[in-house]
């Protein structure tokens, strides 16, 4: 590994959280001792996860809390994308339909409740309302342009199936004729401002994730280095049947290092 970060072919990888890292809040394996060994080798990492309806803070605590050694910038979530491209546009301005604790985590955000430039959409579970999704959908009408925190239809909690943020987001493009920018994954516009932040570009970037639709997806869009794990949302028949394929398929996280050594990325 030290060889192949010495001659600056690899010197950023990207992690998928839940699946990849670890499952049902634990760790997978020695994942823990996998962050510390590239850590040692400078390697830079971001943490990257589609989850829009939590404050960065949380999932970070959540993730130091399994005995990861992460830092909160190297966190990245739909919410940090958001923050994000408004540091890259300090000028535009945004009304954010999240949910309340979401919403708290952006109020350094250049706020127009009455003609903003964009409209963040996310999960705004505790405030759904026939007012609100019309005050919403009369500013995109109006002009505004939309950035949905993700396009993911429904989850599963509990056993139960649950409407999610893409539904709405989607109800607002038909509704009003406009596609919504994504800053979530697959997006290479969520990729390319972790990269940003990091100070990284994808041609020197792994990005290891569990999902082949989102993660390996993700990768290609940014042309990006993927890595597939065989832990949880791993899907063999879905892997055969998908249009794109990983550049490498490993058991588990602990494997990375392997990987890295052996290859030549």
């Amino acid at each position: 590994m030290r060889d192949l970060i010495m001659n600056n072919v690899v010197d950023t990888i990207l992690f998928d959280l839940d699946g990849t890292l670890y499952a049902n809040r634990r760790p997978i394996k020695s994942a823990v001792n996998v962050i510390e060994t590239l850590r040692k080798n400078n390697m830079k990492m971001g943490f990257i996860t589609n989850t829009d309806g939590r404050p960065v803070e949380e999932i970070h605590k959540r993730i130091t809390d399994m005995g990861f050694d992460i830092s909160l910038k190297e966190v990245f979530t739909p919410v940090a994308a958001v923050k994000q491209f408004f540091i890259n546009n300090p000028n535009k301005s945004c009304y954010c339909l999240v949910h309340d604790s979401v919403y708290n985590s952006l109020k350094e955000l250049n706020m127009d409740d009455i003609n903003p430039d964009y409209v963040v959409i996310g999960d705004f579970s505790d405030k759904i309302s026939y007012d609100e999704i019309n005050k919403v959908f009369r500013f995109i009408k109006n002009g505004s342009s939309m950035l949905a925190l993700s396009k993911t239809n429904f989850y599963f909690q509990d056993n139960k199936i649950n409407i999610n943020t893409g539904a709405f987001v989607s109800m607002f493009e038909v509704a009003c004729e406009k596609k919504a920018i994504l800053l979530g994954k697959p997006s290479k516009d969520f990729y390319n401002l972790a990269l940003t932040k990091l100070g990284s570009i994808p041609s020197k970037t792994l990005v290891v994730g569990d999902d082949i639709t989102v993660d390996v997806a993700g990768a290609k869009a940014i042309n990006a280095t993927s890595v597939l794990v065989k832990t949880g949302h791993y899907n063999e028949e879905l892997v055969c049947k998908f249009n794109l394929k990983p550049d490498y398929i490993i058991e588990d996280i602990t494997k990375l290092p392997d990987l890295l050594y052996e290859n030549s990325l």
